[in-house]
């Protein structure tokens, strides 16, 4: 199981590693960053560049302005977002590491969508309707793509829906792992 940047990572392990994964499920997650799927136009805006900016202007952008912007995008909750918020505020600089960066940078340059086919495992892709991060519409895509993959939206739920909505996530995530 993979949600955000960790779906990105489940993807490339059960394309590369097939016979590693017996189950998949992806959250809120994207295979490319196109006009249809990846970031929102609220989260670019949130980074300060242009909605449908390239992989290259993304990665020039600080990760402490990277960390600023999303967690407070994360939750739909407003407490959620002014906790989150002011927690990032404080903590940004902190956790503005080499570590950090390079993740970004590798979210920046995530691309699985022509070899999303190759995915052998049952598959359940699960977002929320309201994820101000990653455009769910790109859950569509990735159900789309990968064979016997089901697709489930959570109606409400922002990019944290497995907080937000645990409830609803933790039942349908469990119900696709118990049926496959």
């Amino acid at each position: 199981m993979g949600v955000s940047m960790g779906g990105y990572i489940a993807q490339e392990l059960a394309i590369n590693y097939p016979q590693r994964v017996n189950k998949l499920v992806l959250g809120c997650t994207y295979a490319r960053q196109d006009a249809r799927c990846g970031h929102s136009a609220e989260y670019h805006c949130g980074l300060g560049v242009p909605d449908g900016c390239s992989s290259a202007e993304l990665k020039k952008v600080p990760v402490s302005k990277v960390l600023r912007a999303e967690f407070p995008l994360a939750f739909n909750s407003r407490l959620y977002g002014l906790v989150t918020g002011l927690l990032m505020n404080f903590l940004a600089g902190r956790m503005a590491t080499g570590g950090v960066a390079a993740q970004f940078q590798a979210i920046a340059g995530h691309d699985t969508l022509d070899r999303l086919h190759l995915i052998q495992a049952p598959t359940l892709v699960i977002t929320g309707t309201q994820d101000r991060i990653i455009k769910p519409a790109s859950s569509e895509v990735l159900a789309k793509m990968i064979p016997n993959a089901k697709l489930v939206k959570i109606e409400g739920g922002s990019h944290s829906v497995f907080i937000g909505k645990r409830g609803k996530f933790n039942q349908e995530v469990l119900n696709f792992l118990r049926d496959c």
